[in-house]
């Protein structure tokens, strides 16, 4: 469904969350594109949507690595920055692999700082 707030568009995609263990039941998940430029997925990285920005899972207790940055890779931005990360104490592998294989077919890996306001 879609729907238009102040005259930007906000549409939602998917159905549902990522399998977490095979004794956690399926919950309900909702990515969001607004403006048709920016896309969050939620907790689930099968959703095949346009954008140019992509808030991009770093880490989640159900991910593995391959599969963010496939997702970013079929998605297609011109940035993608990670989410999923503020817990993170060693983030090496979380943003040195993304960097280099999303900055490889095209993407901008971008890091963004905590309470500093970000462009695109």
């Amino acid at each position: 469904q879609s729907i238009t707030v102040n005259g930007v568009l906000i549409e939602g995609f998917g159905e549902k969350h990522a399998p977490i263990y095979s004794a956690v039941p399926a919950c309900e998940n909702t990515g969001y594109r607004i403006a048709k430029r920016f896309f969050h997925g939620g907790d689930a990285v099968d959703q095949k949507v346009e954008a140019e920005i992509l808030a991009y899972p770093a880490v989640a207790p159900w991910l593995k690595v391959e599969w963010a940055i496939d997702y970013a890779k079929k998605i297609q931005p011109r940035v993608a920055f990670p989410i999923h990360d503020a817990f993170l104490k060693f983030t090496g592998p979380f943003y040195g692999m993304p960097e280099k294989f999303l900055t490889e077919v095209g993407i901008e890996w971008q890091v963004l700082e905590e309470g500093k306001p970000t462009e695109f």
